[in-house]
């Protein structure tokens, strides 16, 4: 299914990061002498492809940032006792290997796009359309690696053509806002030259809607701390509606949340709602194989070879557990409420079921499964599935904030009331995960006529219903029914139905299978007033923003950025210990996570090894 395969290429050697000595000084022409990778279409590609191809490396989206960077916020934890330092624990220094790698591959990207955007004319022959075109999604490349290293570290030196002198590499740091805008650059120029995402058809390359909704994420970084250029909203509000009102792109929310990420582990593209993704593709059987990590490093811990094998490396905290509200199929999803026991779902382990701090805490992240990869056998270790960069969820919530914020910034507490379009696009977010017309989990019977005489469990039935059908189980006690239960699922936690076409207070009817008399009990289910917004939720509506962003993209790498471009990521990582030690938990390895928080973690430090190196950089403060 894969458009794009991102293969290491020969002309990795054009690749140069920022601040790296090149001990041999010979030849300074280096990049001259290599025009002739340039010469063909083919040719540019293929070098294309290696400025992709650092999306995919070990320190960034096809490792690391799978379990231990990007996920260091309040969503979920690093779930292993080793190794005991590091960004993930919020205990490091600038000598962290994991510190020194991130830097090192989004500077090899800066570079590989560097060189790209030098030589793409060096055959002006090749069409010209084409090369604006390769030209576009390089700018934008660059951009984007700019923008995990300015999130990441602040201010950084800004490399904007081959270093061709080996000699002048000493370059000082530009501030963020310096970065912040060359980045707006890079994306302005690449939007009118990048193709749409239908002509291309999927999210695997860098299209236009991908293009216009990064910039909206950009904008808002700027928005917000530590920039705080408010004037970014309104920018931010217009490129999100240009994702928003594009009738060719037909952007439009997967009417399932779970099917999104089943997609991701198939191979199939969903360019309506997934926007842009990194690409990884085969099982190590053939040489083009460009496999990841993603559904193996983070997700319900699994040593099957059917289901296929996960480390189990991040688990949800209860904070985001009970951010969810009854009848929202996204958090049994995106929390596992099972463990896989062989090839099956093993419901049966009492953190399922419990709700203390103790198992709320020790639940496994859920978003990316293995069981349902389709490529046969599957890798021990790697994976097919890609991972998302921007979905159009994301996209709608981006224009709510927005619009909200040009309005009501001024307003710290009770922030106002948000506008209809603000409203209601932070609604169709939430409904297309809210489980409407299904039998609520809890307090969804009341027994009023439990028969008598059944020799086992009878069957049960909603009558004159339409929707999809839930599943329900009796306790038979001396011949009569005494209690109701819904079986579990691994999506949906319960197989609760939905859509069915009943009052809000209706009736389960009981039907005898093996002896005894028919009964009666009456059941509930969730209805729009569960899911409309409080008047609470209304008045501060920034609040009620950054609760459905945790919802919805919990473990895709957003949650720390958002803590703290809304300048609360402090505050938010201490109420987790905080929670942690009221529960007596402060003894468990994964309290100092959160405990160890200092206003400089907002931060990381510039790597040890780049301020040898470059003698032009200083140290971020407090490191």
């Amino acid at each position: 299914m894969k458009k794009i395969t991102y293969l290491f290429l020969a002309f990795i050697v054009l690749s140069v990061s920022s601040c790296k000595k090149i001990l041999d000084k010979e030849p300074l022409d280096f990049y001259a002498d290599l025009t002739y990778y340039y010469d063909t279409p083919e040719q540019l590609d293929a070098s294309l492809r290696g400025v992709y191809d650092m999306l995919q490396s070990s320190a960034l989206y096809g490792g690391l940032m799978n379990y231990r960077l990007g996920l260091e916020a309040d969503e979920g934890y690093y779930a292993r006792e080793s190794p005991v330092s590091g960004p993930h624990a919020n205990d490091f220094t600038s000598g962290h290997s994991d510190v020194n790698s991130f830097w090192r591959d989004l500077y090899t990207g800066i570079g590989r796009a560097n060189a790209f955007i030098a030589n793409v004319d060096t055959n002006e022959e090749i069409d010209e359309e084409y090369r604006n075109r390769l030209r576009g999604e390089a700018l934008f490349l660059r951009g984007y690696y700019y923008f995990m290293l300015v999130k990441t570290y602040g201010g950084v030196p800004l490399i904007l053509e081959p270093l061709k002198d080996v000699d002048n590499i000493d370059i000082p740091k530009s501030t963020d806002k310096e970065v912040y805008e060359q980045i707006l650059l890079d994306m302005i120029a690449a939007e009118g030259l990048v193709d749409g995402i239908q002509d291309i058809g999927h999210g695997g390359r860098v299209n236009k809607s991908a293009v216009r909704g990064i910039l909206a994420r950009v904008c808002l970084h700027m928005a917000g701390y530590p920039i705080r250029d408010v004037s970014k909203y309104q920018e931010a509000k217009n490129w999100a509606s240009k994702v928003i009102n594009d009738p060719i792109a037909g952007h439009a929310l997967n009417p399932s949340f779970s099917q999104i990420f089943i997609n991701y582990a198939q191979d199939k593209y969903d360019p309506k709602e997934s926007i842009w993704e990194v690409e990884f593709m085969g099982n190590g059987q053939d040489a083009y194989t460009e496999t990841g990590q993603v559904g193996y490093l983070a997700g319900p811990s699994s040593t099957s070879t059917v289901i296929g094998e996960c480390f189990g490396g991040v688990k949800a905290t209860s904070k985001l557990y009970s951010i969810y509200k009854p009848g929202d199929l996204r958090r049994d999803w995106t929390i596992a409420s099972f463990v896989y026991s062989g090839a099956n779902h093993d419901f049966s382990t009492s953190y399922t079921t419990s709700t203390t701090q103790t198992y709320l805490n020790n639940r496994h992240a859920g978003k990316f499964r293995r069981e349902y990869e389709t490529l046969l056998p599957k890798h021990r270790t790697r994976t097919p599935q890609n991972f998302p960069l921007l979905r159009y969820s994301d996209v709608l919530l981006m224009f709510a904030e927005a619009d909200y914020e040009t309005v009501h910034l001024g307003n710290e507490g009770s922030n106002g009331v948000p506008s209809d379009s603000a409203r209601n696009l932070l609604m169709e977010v939430k409904l297309r995960s809210f489980n409407m017309g299904g039998i609520k989990v809890s307090g969804g019977f009341g027994i009023n006529a439990g028969g008598s005489g059944y020799l086992s469990p009878p069957k049960i039935t909603l009558p004159n219903a339409t929707g999809t059908e839930a599943e329900i189980t009796a306790t038979v006690t001396n011949g009569a029914i005494t209690a109701l239960q819904l079986v579990r699922d691994p999506v949906t936690g319960f197989k609760m139905g939905s859509g069915y076409d009943l009052p809000n207070y209706s009736y389960v009817t009981i039907t005898p299978t093996n002896g005894g008399t028919g009964g009666r009990v009456n059941a509930r289910f969730y209805f729009p007033e569960d899911a409309a917004l409080t008047a609470a939720e209304l008045s501060d509506f920034r609040k009620t923003i950054q609760d459905e962003r945790m919802r919805e993209f919990a473990f895709e790498t957003i949650r720390k950025g958002d803590l703290i471009r809304w300048g609360i990521f402090e505050f938010e990582m201490r109420q987790v210990a905080n929670t942690l030690s009221t529960a007596n938990l402060a003894g468990r390895y994964y309290y100092n996570y959160y405990a160890n928080v200092r206003a400089k973690h907002r931060l990381w430090p510039i790597p040890a090894r780049e301020l040898n190196l470059n003698n032009a950089l200083v140290q971020n403060p407090g490191w």
